[in-house]
């Protein structure tokens, strides 16, 4: 799902080819008052990465990606978290 500026919802199905662990985050519905920086390191010797990393969110509706900034020299990625 994805709004434009005019906070028209578009939504598609999407195939996710998931190899590395889902982290939960709690309690359920934890918000910042601002945005943070959150950054996740994989073990590259163990699971290499075999395409682009990204970052998918579930809200209870639905998984949704976050835009992140992978670092592929440093085997991590980084996003803004709300």
């Amino acid at each position: 799902m994805r709004k434009d500026g005019d906070n028209n919802v578009f939504t598609e199905n999407v195939t996710w080819i998931l190899d590395y662990p889902v982290y939960q985050f709690s309690p359920a519905g934890l918000r910042f008052n601002r945005e943070l920086p959150l950054t996740i390191f994989w073990d590259q010797d163990r699971i290499p990465h075999r395409g682009d990393m990204g970052l998918l969110y579930n809200d209870g509706t639905g998984w949704e990606p976050v835009p992140v900034a992978p670092d592929y020299n440093k085997n991590s990625l980084s996003a803004d978290i709300k």
